[in-house]
């Protein structure tokens, strides 16, 4: 069983800043559900922990943050492209999103209209899937939107191009590194470990707090029944059972994109967690592959977002901010 504890704050500013970390937080457009993954200071995997041939040990994460509970749908993705490319001068769609399951394809987002006036429509159905043929570029600035309340317009330092991710270097390399005082972003390579692989010897997890595979096991061979792996296309959330926190699909589904760079080699990023095209081996705290971060992507490719949770004394700090000015204005 799993024990959370949540601080008591006053009703009034604990609805006025921020929500509960069991329900969906609340933006202008979307509303994105996320899991709390806690227990802070937790140390690296000590056995594994370097995410494939790359140096170093992962999962240690000396604060507690917010992870979705599920991959970017088509839905949430489809919602940013209306609110800032009916222009797209940063190539945020490709023709390739729009090919769904007739096309033995995995999209179904559909671009209509002409430059400076286009739309975004989804296959009915295809809502709720997790967007594909993402790159880097296009998933910070998704985390930048998000980071600035997702606000409609265009394509600039107040939508996509800054905010947490600053993308005004035309090459895009090295990546763009996070921010001060993020909100969103996409995962590094502890958070999204920790959130895939750490469980508690105390929680019934394994013997050194980390699991081999996400699908919380060690053993290679369970997995036809704890992911989706070796198949033919992807599956809206839910259907397969979620891990220790309460994420969705950290394995299978698609593979998943991190803002670190992958040591070694400047224009690639790190894809984890396999997609339902591999064997959930792919799954594995040592297995990564290469990933281009800019460019036509991968269809097997997708992402998730990590929130940050604020301070409690910056959140009631904030709170009282705003009922001091409330009384203010009586």
């Amino acid at each position: 069983m799993r024990i959370v504890a949540i601080g008591i704050i006053p009703v009034l500013v604990f609805a006025a800043v921020t929500a509960s970390p069991a329900f969906a937080r609340q933006g202008n457009i979307i509303s994105m559900s996320t899991v709390r993954i806690g227990y802070a200071g937790n140390e690296d995997d000590q056995l594994l922990g370097h995410l494939g041939d790359n140096p170093g040990r992962r999962g240690g994460v000396d604060y507690e943050y917010n992870i979705g509970t599920y991959e970017v749908t088509i839905g949430e993705y489809a919602a940013f492209l209306n609110a800032v490319a009916a222009d797209d001068p940063n190539g945020l769609y490709e023709p390739v999103m729009s090919l769904g399951p007739s096309s033995g394809q995995w999209g179904g987002l559909i671009r209509n209209g002409s430059a400076g006036s286009y739309t975004y429509s989804v296959l009915p159905g295809r809502e709720r899937y997790s967007i594909n043929n993402i790159n880097v570029f296009r998933a910070e600035r998704f985390a930048n939107w998000m980071h600035n309340g997702q606000p409609t317009g265009a394509q600039n330092s107040s939508t996509t191009e800054n905010g947490v991710y600053d993308m005004s270097n035309p090459t895009g390399y090295p990546l763009p590194t996070r921010q001060e005082g993020w909100r969103w972003a996409l995962p590094n390579a502890d958070e999204w470990y920790k959130a895939a692989y750490y469980q508690p010897a105390s929680e019934q997890g394994d013997i050194d707090n980390y699991w081999l595979y996400t699908y919380q096991s060690n053993s290679p061979d369970i997995w036809p029944y704890l992911g989706n792996f070796d198949s033919t296309t992807t599956y809206p959330a839910e259907l397969f059972p979620p891990n220790f926190f309460g994420a969705y699909d950290m394995g299978g589904s698609l593979g998943e994109l991190l803002e670190t760079p992958l040591p070694g080699f400047g224009v690639y990023s790190w894809r984890v967690g396999g997609s339902f095209a591999d064997l959930g081996t792919a799954s594995s705290a040592d297995w990564t592959s290469l990933y281009p971060v800019a460019g036509r992507s991968p269809a097997l490719t997708g992402f998730r977002m990590v929130h940050r949770i604020p301070a409690p004394g910056v959140t009631v700090a904030m709170g009282l901010g705003v009922l001091l000015t409330a009384r203010r204005r009586r």
